[in-house]
């Protein structure tokens, strides 16, 4: 299949190698996460600063409309996450289709039209099916890799290609907090949408793949300090 121009830039910067500097940092991170204890029901207290990397949840949060109906959908696509962790030994197409459908109150289809938001053109909806078999072909190809970088993987795939018409930063936040908490990670944190951002089809940023390992440890590192101040 013919993909379109902006897929094909998208591919070339999502499959590029992480740097060593990349995996130093990892050996940080994991020297931190070993001395601490994560349980997945540590994805609770720290619910309420997961949600600031989301414009839309931050904007419902205290809402007590029917329009806070993100919020419901966030809880329920958390609580599927947990319930799969137990039963699966890896990420699969199901289990992300199965999150959305939570944040998307059922829907899971990809997106049929073209979408640009803020500094980033996405890319063509007609490319979407094969960029989709592609991401789940480059994830199996790293299922020996290290953890975090397979969460860096999901998040920034996700992120960039926008497979879907709404709440691509919340699915994809939740995919690789599932890769993590399998490898007892804490899930990810930001304290803001910005810090969170990761496409590597931003016209200012393009962030390459060291960024979005840099991303995961640094949520990692927020999440980390969130839980040390509640023991």
């Amino acid at each position: 299949m013919n993909l379109g121009p902006v897929a094909v830039r998208a591919l070339v910067a999502l499959t590029q190698a992480p740097s060593f500097e990349s995996m130093e940092l990892i050996i940080e991170i994991d020297s931190l996460v070993s001395r601490a204890v994560v349980f997945e029901e540590n994805i609770k207290p720290l619910n309420l600063e997961r949600i600031k990397a989301s414009t839309t949840l931050l904007k419902e949060q205290y809402s007590l409309s029917k329009e806070a109906e993100s919020i419901y959908d966030w809880t329920r696509a958390n609580e599927f996450l947990i319930s799969n962790l137990a039963t699966n030994d890896s990420l699969n197409e199901e289990i992300v289709l199965g999150i959305y459908r939570k944040l998307a109150s059922g829907f899971a289809d990809l997106r049929s039209e073209g979408v640009q938001g803020g500094n980033c053109l996405y890319p063509e909806a007609s490319s979407l099916p094969e960029l989709w078999k592609r991401f789940w072909c480059f994830f199996g190809e790293h299922r020996g890799s290290h953890p975090i970088v397979r969460a860096s993987i999901v998040y920034q795939w996700m992120v960039t290609l926008h497979f879907f018409s709404d709440g691509n930063g919340r699915l994809s936040r939740l995919a690789a907090d599932w890769v993590l908490l399998k490898d007892s990670y804490p899930p990810i944190s930001f304290p803001n949408d910005a810090s969170a951002f990761i496409s590597a089809l931003d016209e200012d940023a393009c962030f390459t793949v060291d960024d979005a390992i840099v991303r995961i440890c640094d949520g990692i590192k927020n999440s980390l300090g969130i839980l040390s101040k509640q023991v």
